[in-house]
């Protein structure tokens, strides 16, 4: 009878163990790979993270048309932080703790992302953002990573936009202090500034997103600069100095696309002499883009595009743990390299930015 007893447990555990080791080769094999993202989806930053939203669509329908990564597809779960940091820390708790992602892809500003660091490291969980710059990110973390570009990225741009204006001995700086990246890249313009002597007559802040420039405007007037750089809303500055009469050469920081492109506010008149610090999208890239969804890609989206290729490279690496096979990716991406093996680097995209001189509406060149 025991003997009987000890052959049906046996038995059982045997079927068990093959249930489970089933169940557990089928989600290696075939379970989706997890992505949470938290983006904002409305509010201030929806069209960068609608762009943002979009370009990671298209990397994960390539990648699954594919068969996925050694078998898993990707599956993209979506929560709307409405550009409000706190509805970031929310939606990722959300994430991991009741749709049980395997990783996150953070808010494309830096004020959005920067609660996540610590929460990235305390929930051991790989966290990337597509566009956060590595002076803006707030505190350390093993685990928080961002596809955007270093401030020092954009200090060759700044350099190419007082060499063409070389008369250039005083400039004035409308700064943006709402955030860190805004005063990451306030500094950028000051360092280049002082470096090559240009005089600093006047420097304003704002940390509105609705400001108009009007008293940055007025002030930038009256301080009389030989050129003025712009840290912000791009096309309100420029459109608030010109209606002021200042003519004299601006450089502002938007994207071509989302500051100048799409904006209404700003005539072909008041284009002139301004000029833009932009990574402009791979073109081929961007047919894809403007192809599938009807308009021209911002920055965002090509970095979340990549964003999700080099998670999926990180699982072909290392299927069962992610960090260390992100720190295995190095790629050459649609535009640049793309690589986190340096370890310590945050940001692994190596591509500079670049002059532009905007001609008109959809009309620009790149200053060479």
């Amino acid at each position: 009878m025991k003997t009987k007893i000890w052959v049906i447990i046996a038995l059982i555990i045997i079927i068990l163990v093959g249930v489970g080791l089933s169940q557990n080769y089928g989600k290696a094999k075939g379970g989706p790979i997890k992505v949470g993202a938290t983006l904002s989806l409305t509010g201030a930053a929806a069209f960068w993270s609608e762009s943002a939203k979009n370009g990671a669509e298209m990397a994960v329908e390539e990648i699954n048309s594919k068969g996925g990564v050694n078998g898993r597809p990707i599956q993209v779960i979506y929560e709307d932080s409405q550009s409000n940091p706190s509805k970031d820390v929310s939606s990722f708790h959300k994430l991991v703790n009741v749709d049980k992602v395997d990783v996150m892809i953070s808010d494309v500003w830096a004020f959005l992302s920067n609660p996540l660091v610590p929460l990235s490291e305390s929930n051991k969980i790989v966290t990337i953002s597509p566009t956060v710059m590595d002076n803006s990110v707030e505190g350390t973390s093993t685990y928080f990573f961002t596809m955007g570009h270093t401030t020092s990225s954009i200090k060759g741009a700044i350099e190419k936009f007082f060499d063409v204006n070389p008369s250039a001995k005083t400039v004035g700086i409308i700064c943006w202090n709402a955030n860190t990246w805004g005063v990451a890249f306030t500094k950028a313009y000051e360092d280049v500034a002082k470096e090559r002597g240009i005089k600093i007559v006047a420097e304003t802040c704002s940390g509105d997103f609705m400001v108009d420039y009007r008293i940055e405007a007025v002030k930038m007037k009256a301080a009389n600069p030989d050129v003025i750089l712009v840290v912000g809303w791009g096309d309100r500055a420029v459109k608030t100095l010109k209606n002021l009469g200042v003519n004299i050469p601006i450089l502002v920081d938007s994207n071509l696309v989302d500051g100048f492109e799409n904006s209404d506010s700003v005539s072909l008149e008041q284009l002139k002499n301004v000029f833009v610090i932009d990574w402009r999208p791979n073109q081929e890239f961007a047919s894809k883009y403007k192809n599938k969804y009807g308009k021209y890609p911002v920055l965002e989206a090509q970095n979340s595009y990549e964003l999700i290729r080099s998670i999926a490279k990180a699982y072909e690496n290392s299927p069962n743990d992610l960090l260390a096979g992100l720190k295995k990716v190095k790629y050459e991406s649609v535009d640049g390299n793309i690589d986190f093996t340096s370890g310590t680097n945050i940001n692994p995209n190596k591509s500079q930015a670049g002059l532009f001189k905007i001609l008109g509406k959809g009309n620009y060149e790149e200053v060479k």
